[in-house]
């Protein structure tokens, strides 16, 4: 044997003459390939003015004094290219990459990127296992952009599988959110982790919301099998308790004006103020109108159609207008013409009276309440 095994240094042979060539050829051999560093991995055709001592990693392809060289260890040493064939494992720094590359027997392939590729597992101050395959133990866990967004994505193989988020208490479920069993999104919550309320639905086809339904009908379908299924609570005041300034709870059409329904509106205390106004633009009819107030500055109820309105209005229970006496009577001309009031005390006896904007007058035979 003329060489060792793995470096392929040259020995010193018994009775063998001028033994400082051979003893010179193994220090440069070592010189150039233990602690190995190379400048650079990409070239293929020598540098021109190359630095005694200087290595590089023959990129495939190469020419002139390099080639046939391809994936060897060239080193530029007492003025010629002398060449060293790598083994399986040997690293090299490659210094204008800032990286370490390792040689695979067929390539050299980056260190960082083979050892972190395809890792099976990973604990980060934990340990993983087979289920928790990636496994975070931290105050913290930050994601952030690389100049623009960011996503986070959780895919699952099929609609009836899980991809979810899971909060949990000791180990226990709370809350989840994402979509569970079926594409629709859903956030659920549970109290101890085995029974689960199902809080909100939103339809993956429709974008339905459902609270308390599965299958929400409309764009928020509120459903309650016992109890309340909305609650809203407040006055709307901006510091006065019985005065609503703003209103509260608006359910519009299409602008300002033409309203659905609206609770606590600006005039102080209104309880119930619009439920149906007309949209305008209509061919036939081009005029809102107001169907039912309740609790306006001068009204108790007031009820007012459009003009052209027909049909009667039925009633299957009794009215009862308000009672005074004949000096308690409010204004007639505040309460306006048509109003109707019950007087008790009436010097011809109790009986109902209407305002004709200026006089209360009974309605037995229009005259004048005394």
């Amino acid at each position: 044997m003329d060489d060792t095994a793995n470096l392929k240094l040259p020995y010193i042979m018994a009775a063998q003459a001028q033994k400082h060539v051979t003893h010179n050829e193994a220090i440069r051999a070592l010189d150039a390939i233990v602690q190995l560093g190379v400048i650079d991995r990409d070239l293929t055709v020598p540098p021109a003015s190359p630095t005694n001592g200087e290595r590089y990693i023959v990129a495939v392809g190469a020419t002139g004094a390099w080639a046939g060289k391809d994936g060897q260890i060239a080193a530029w040493q007492e003025n010629v290219w002398m060449f060293y064939g790598p083994q399986e494992g040997w690293l090299a720094w490659v210094s204008d990459e800032g990286q370490l590359y390792a040689w695979s027997g067929t390539a050299w392939v980056q260190v960082s990127d083979s050892d972190m590729q395809n890792i099976p597992m990973l604990g980060l101050n934990t340990t993983a296992d087979v289920t928790n395959r990636l496994a975070v133990s931290s105050p913290a866990t930050l994601f952030s952009h690389e100049g623009n967004g960011h996503q986070i994505k959780v895919n699952k193989n099929a609609a009836a599988d899980t991809a979810s988020l899971l909060f949990q208490t000791g180990w226990s479920g709370r809350a989840e959110m994402g979509t569970a069993g079926n594409d629709d999104f859903s956030v659920k919550v549970s109290p101890d982790g085995a029974a689960w309320n199902e809080a909100m639905v939103i339809d993956k086809d429709t974008g339905n919301i459902g609270f308390g339904t599965i299958t929400p009908q409309a764009k928020v379908h509120c459903v309650a099998d016992n109890g309340r299924a909305f609650l809203m609570t407040g006055d709307a005041a901006d510091g006065s308790g019985d005065s609503a300034h703003g209103a509260m709870l608006v359910l519009s059409h299409n602008s300002p004006g033409n309203r659905q329904f609206s609770l606590a509106d600006s005039d102080s205390g209104n309880a119930v103020r619009f439920i149906g106004s007309l949209i305008d633009g209509y061919n036939f009819l081009t005029r809102a109108r107001q169907i039912l107030a309740l609790g306006t500055s001068t009204h108790g109820i007031r009820v007012n159609g459009a003009t052209d309105a027909v049909g009667p209005v039925i009633g299957r229970t009794y009215i009862r207008p308000a009672s005074f006496t004949a000096a308690t009577m409010p204004s007639a001309a505040t309460s306006g013409a048509g109003a109707m009031i019950y007087v008790s005390d009436e010097a011809g006896g109790a009986v109902p009276a209407f305002s004709d904007g200026s006089n209360w007058r009974r309605m037995t035979d229009r005259a004048v309440v005394s």
